[in-house]
Order: structure tokens, then C-alpha cells, then sequence
């Protein structure tokens, strides 16, 4: 069996390293701070691609997503209301749809009457009627798109 030193590798690399390239790699790192510190003049910080700006607010939406969830996808409603159980199916479509990872269940429940009261003064109580019994829920909202107000003027007979 060989021994480990049989790759020649030099054990005191970075000395060599320095050595033979020190005043470049001192170099590049100036130029790279001067250029750094002009960034910063200009734009405050780094300076992003529009990719990492697209994936920093993606993950900040992600880490959101009950708020996000609630302020695109329901409305104020008058008259009508959603069950915790319809908004969490709804919440889970949202997450699905955009590759994140929603949050579970438990969370949800326990994030969305501080959201629900802040967005449209609708506090979670038991007066939501799905297939004759009780249930938990919010009064006066309705999922975009599903509300009264979306539906034509008109009624079919």
C-alpha cells in the first residue's frame, strides 16, 4: 500500500501559494474591495442579477407564504365565509402551485386569526355551516374568484 505523500502534494501549499503569487492575489483582492466599495456608493450594497433579486423574494414570499396566501388569494366578502378547513386546502393549492413548502397544518391554525382580523376584521369563530353542522371559520371573506360579487348580474331560472 502506498503512502499518502505519494501524489507529491506540497503539505505547505499556501506558502508556496504566497510565495509565487502572493502580490497577484493581493492585487485582486484590493481591486475587488475598490470595486465593492464603489457598489456600495452606487447601490448601498452588492449589487444583485435580477435572478438573485427574483430568488431572494421568492424566499422571503416562502417564509411569508400564510400572509402572502391571504392577501392574493381572499377577499372581504360581505355575507359570505370560508371554513379554517377550506382555507387550509387553499393555502396548500397556493403553495403547490409556486414549488414552496407550506407551512403544516398546526401552524396554519394557529397563524391565521391574528392574519385573518388584521386583513378583514373577520375573527375566527364556529357560526360557518358546512353540510348542516358547525365548523371553524371566518365571516365576510371568499377566495378571489368565488365570491358573490365575481358572479354575473344576472340569475338563471
Amino acid at each position: 500500500m502506498r503512502s499518502p505523500n505519494h501524489l507529491n502534494v506540497s503539505l505547505d501549499f499556501g506558502e508556496q501559494l504566497l510565495k509565487e503569487e502572493g502580490k497577484g492575489i493581493l492585487r485582486w483582492m484590493v481591486e475587488g474591495a475598490i470595486q465593492h466599495l464603489r457598489e456600495c456608493d452606487e447601490v448601498g450594497g452588492y449589487r444583485l442579477t435580477q435572478a438573485q433579486v427574483d430568488r431572494v423574494e421568492q424566499l422571503l414570499a416562502e417564509s411569508d407564504s400564510i400572509r402572502k396566501f391571504v392577501t392574493e388569494r381572499i377577499q372581504f366578502s360581505r355575507g359570505s365565509d370560508l371554513s379554517t378547513a377550506e382555507i387550509i386546502e387553499a393555502y396548500f393549492d397556493y403553495c403547490s402551485e409556486r414549488g414552496w413548502v407550506a407551512f403544516p397544518t398546526k401552524t396554519v391554525e394557529r397563524n391565521l386569526p391574528d392574519i385573518m382580523l388584521e386583513n378583514f376584521r373577520s375573527a375566527v369563530g364556529t357560526n360557518v355551516m358546512r353540510d348542516g353542522k358547525r365548523v371553524r371559520g371566518y365571516p365576510n371573506v371568499a377566495l378571489v374568484g368565488t365570491s358573490a360579487d365575481d358572479r354575473p348580474d344576472f340569475e338563471l331560472h
